[in-house]
């Protein structure tokens, strides 16, 4: 049950993602149909919302090359499939010939593999559908012109209603850590229940988490490519840099999550429920829900950084005399984590350091990779 429960609230945050760009695409692809079924007096312009829709996706991260990129790919491979199918039949050497040459064709035009992709697909599909005559079209290329007008369609929507590049990346960087809180406070549970179900659970939760992260970072790549044509262009690299350096934060806590589990599950099997331990799980749930919102705005932590620093200070593994040495290394694995917390709100790794208990006569590092630099947006 609360498996079905996690996968559910996993999938309506997904929903709600791709609620709103999913009905831009809608909607310009029916405006695609229309507007070949009217203006080129076409009687079914399937291919017009389809190259559309493919063009620009149930996602945010929208820019003019892939828009360019998967709406050419498609109408390249339905050209190719329509010269194919009006001229010969389709059969296995047809098909053969057609696979052949139009991925081909799809790697001159660009080095895109998306494009590449598209033409083939679409070759296939439509060198079948024109042989047979399973849609009627005026002429030999009459769905290649509506392929191109729903991809002019798609082309026109981006340039005039651009997305902001960040806004993406933030949205996956905010996902990314609710799903690390719901992880913590699912680990907390599993911890003070001595719950082995649920502490198996967290390792999904936290998958979900990198996944988010995968997504963000290729939601990155894309909003460096808008950014190149935007005026604010220094100010999107500083912010990209920022999201990039919280990015890499969260992985390394997703790490030290992962390794929390692993003793959490030792512990509750040899000596039951660890309720010390778990209060604490606790509170850093609550601190990454704080986190979570304000990287989402892209406002600058304070509360999460408070809150943080609370948590930090009773960290102190001296405080847990009798527990057992699980738990103890539970205690130093939320340090970790605490500390990645803490330097996305902005601080270094040294000045996280030193936030923590027991920590002043400790050296700090000699290199630090750049995520463990101070913030320069949030310092």
């Amino acid at each position: 049950r609360r498996r079905l429960a996690g996968r559910a609230f996993d999938g309506w945050q997904r929903v709600k993602v791709a609620a709103l760009p999913n009905s831009q695409a809608a909607l310009v692809s029916t405006a695609a149909y229309l507007l070949c079924a009217h203006a080129l007096r076409h009687d079914t312009p399937l291919f017009g919302p389809i190259a559309c829709y493919l063009a620009m996706g149930y996602t945010r991260s929208r820019s003019p090359r892939r828009v360019i990129e998967m709406g050419l790919g498609a109408t390249v491979g339905i050209g190719i499939g329509e010269l194919f199918g009006h001229y010969a039949a389709f059969g296995v050497p047809q098909l053969l010939v057609v696979l052949l040459v139009a991925p081909l064709i799809g790697r001159f035009v660009d080095h895109s593999e998306l494009l590449t992709f598209q033409a083939a697909m679409q070759s296939v599909i439509v060198v079948g559908m024109a042989a047979a005559s399973a849609v009627a079209a005026p002429g030999a290329l009459g769905r290649w012109t509506d392929a191109l007008v729903g991809t002019l369609c798609a082309l026109v929507f981006v340039i005039v209603h651009p997305n902001k590049p960040s806004v993406t990346p933030l949205l996956r960087a905010r996902l990314s850590l609710a799903s690390l809180s719901r992880a913590a406070t699912v680990l907390a549970r599993g911890v003070r229940e001595a719950d082995d179900e649920a502490l198996t659970e967290v390792w999904r939760r936290v998958r979900a988490a990198r996944q988010e992260l995968n997504e963000g970072r290729e939601a990155l790549r894309w909003a460096d490519q808008i950014s190149l044509v935007k005026r604010d262009r220094q100010a999107n690299r500083a912010i990209f840099e920022e999201i990039r350096r919280i990015y890499a934060l969260t992985d390394r806590a997703c790490g030290s999550v992962e390794l929390t589990v692993r003793y959490g599950r030792a512990e509750v099997s040899h000596h039951g429920p660890a309720p010390a331990v778990a209060d604490r799980i606790d509170r850093m749930a609550d601190v990454l829900v704080s986190l979570s919102a304000a990287v989402g705005s892209f406002t600058k932590p304070d509360y999460a950084r408070r809150r943080a620093i609370e948590l930090a200070r009773d960290l102190d593994p001296g405080d847990l005399e009798g527990e057992s040495w699980r738990s103890l290394v539970m205690v130093s694995l939320l340090r970790s984590t605490v500390m990645d917390i803490l330097q996305m709100t902005g601080l270094s790794r040294v000045d996280a350091w030193s936030v923590l208990p027991d920590t002043a006569n400790l050296p700090s590092d000699g290199v630090c990779p750049p995520e463990d630099e101070g913030s320069p947006v949030w310092a």
